[in-house]
């Protein structure tokens, strides 16, 4: 007997069909799941990531300002300590790889 619910297992040395595998019930309530932990866990990263950013981005116009620089300059060390950050890493990354 056969249940739609599942993909019918394939005999040995036949590959199974994507498609078959991609409608089996199984896999789409794995992917529900996946996508039911993904979506909150994700928000909850993205979030942390801007809060942090913004607070790096706050302590460093502190710095700038108690550092005496003048106003006409604060956007480009800010834009500086970016760019600085970026390339660190860059440079991580292929040091990794």
């Amino acid at each position: 007997m056969v249940t739609t619910d599942v993909a019918p297992p394939a005999p040995a040395g036949e590959p199974v069909a994507p498609m078959t595998v991609l409608r089996s019930r199984k896999y789409l309530g794995l992917l529900g799941l996946a996508a039911a932990l993904g979506v909150p866990i994700s928000a909850v990263a993205y979030w942390f990531l801007a809060l942090v950013g913004a607070l790096v981005l706050g302590m460093v116009t502190n710095v700038i300002y108690f550092a005496g620089i003048p106003s006409s300059w604060q956007e480009f060390v800010k834009g500086l300590v970016v760019v600085i950050a970026l390339g660190f890493m860059v440079l991580e990354g292929r040091r990794r790889a």
